[in-house]
């Protein structure tokens, strides 16, 4: 899981931009850091190891940038490793979340081609196969589409083309949201990060390609590149303060913060509650699923609807959702647990919830998640952001759903 932020529009500080963006988005990746800045040669480019604390940046203003938090898998957290990653000639820029599971086979045929690596990440690939791909007269969105078919695996890809300024981002399963706004175009990982640059923002789906330009926003059809609408929705309203304010960390903010976030619970979700319940009454088996902090919830619940309710439920840790996925049916509900609602082994799980034809539901503290859009009923947590890794208050709002 890492953190991704990108942004093209009017000439700014971008520098200064994407890193406090970054901020927002560090509970997604604190191994390392990075920041670049389109300009007239190339690329400004700073990498750091470690978290960015009270970095600050000095870079000349732009009207392109892109910026990654990493959560180190494939190479050693070194600032070389870190992200965006730049193609041979430093003219390309590109941001990676997920995993490239033959990125091997392809680091092979890139070097035998010619490309110089400059890391021991998968994620350089990409930016390799994205240059290979200009190279034959492509468009950087054509490009990334081509690239992004050679991927195997769960990703998220961002380019940035610093002889046009124009970006180019595609997923599958991984999240990206982008932001329309007044001054530009921004995208990220988690709409936390979108706040302050947009109005509007566009949830991208698994076969779309959005392109960002001095001419505007255009949406894709990633297999046939053709123009779909652009399905845009306001952005979401905060339920909570993203500052710190007189707390040390967040990790006491968000404790603090639980009293007034089970109260607003309590309150506000008894429809959503009720019809979750009259689904578990009618299922013939309900699986409740969760990924680490959530499976406890999930463990939790299980016990209260088993004790309580008399309800028998099914647990089930979202890796290991496969040795249940048999007895799935379309008589069955599969429950999801989540507070960011992108984890992708919990997407995975579902997936293969919907293709047995069981009916999906979750538990979930964003809403437009990738989670949220596909279930079809949800609760919705609303608990506000959850920015320290260990789930505080996320994790007594889940519990205290599945109590009511």
């Amino acid at each position: 899981m890492c953190g991704v932020f990108g942004y093209v529009g009017e000439r700014a500080d971008v520098g200064t931009t994407v890193l406090s963006a970054l901020k927002l988005l560090e509970y997604r990746g604190y191994d390392s850091w990075g920041v670049a800045v389109g300009g007239d040669q190339g690329f400004h480019l700073r990498r750091e190891v470690g978290k960015i604390n009270g970095a600050t940046l000095s870079l000349p203003p732009s009207r392109s940038g892109l910026g990654h938090t990493r959560w180190a898998t494939h190479g050693g957290v070194t600032a070389l490793n870190a992200h965006p990653h730049l193609d041979c000639g430093g003219q390309l820029a590109v941001v990676h979340n997920g995993i490239v599971e033959n990125h091997g086979e392809l680091r092979q045929g890139l070097i035998d081609r010619g490309h110089r690596f400059r890391s021991e990440t998968d994620s350089e690939v990409i930016c390799h196969l994205i240059e290979e791909a200009l190279g034959t007269g492509k468009s950087l969105p054509a490009a990334t589409a081509s690239a992004f078919q050679l991927l195997a695996g769960l990703n998220a890809v961002v380019a940035l083309d610093s002889r046009t300024g124009e970006m180019a981002a595609a997923k599958l399963v991984s999240p990206l949201v982008a932001g329309l706004g007044s001054s530009g175009t921004v995208i990220a990982s988690d709409a936390l990060a979108l706040r302050g640059h947009a109005d509007r923002v566009v949830y991208l789906e698994d076969d779309e390609l959005v392109h960002f330009s001095g001419d505007g926003v255009v949406l894709y059809d990633r297999a046939t590149m053709t123009d779909k609408p652009l399905h845009s929705s306001p952005l979401p309203a905060a339920t909570g303060q993203i500052e710190l304010g007189s707390h040390r960390h967040f990790m006491v903010k968000e404790i603090a913060e639980q009293p007034d976030a089970l109260e607003r619970l309590a309150t506000t979700s008894q429809a959503a509650v009720e019809e979750l319940a009259a689904a578990i009454r009618h299922a013939d088996r309900t699986f409740l699923v969760g990924c680490g902090t959530a499976s406890y919830a999930a463990l939790s619940g299980a016990s209260l609807l088993a004790r309580i309710a008399r309800q028998p439920v099914q647990l089930a840790v979202g890796s290991e959702f496969g040795q249940q996925a048999p007895f799935v049916t379309d008589q069955s509900l599969v429950v999801a647990l989540s507070q960011s609602g992108e984890t992708v082994d919990l997407i995975e799980a579902m997936l293969s919830a919907r293709s047995a034809g069981a009916r999906l539901a979750a538990i979930v503290n964003v809403e437009r998640s990738t989670l949220d859009r596909m279930v079809d009923l949800a609760v919705h947590l609303g608990v506000g952001p959850e920015q320290c890794v260990l789930a505080t208050k996320s994790y007594t709002a889940k519990v205290a759903t599945l109590l009511l």
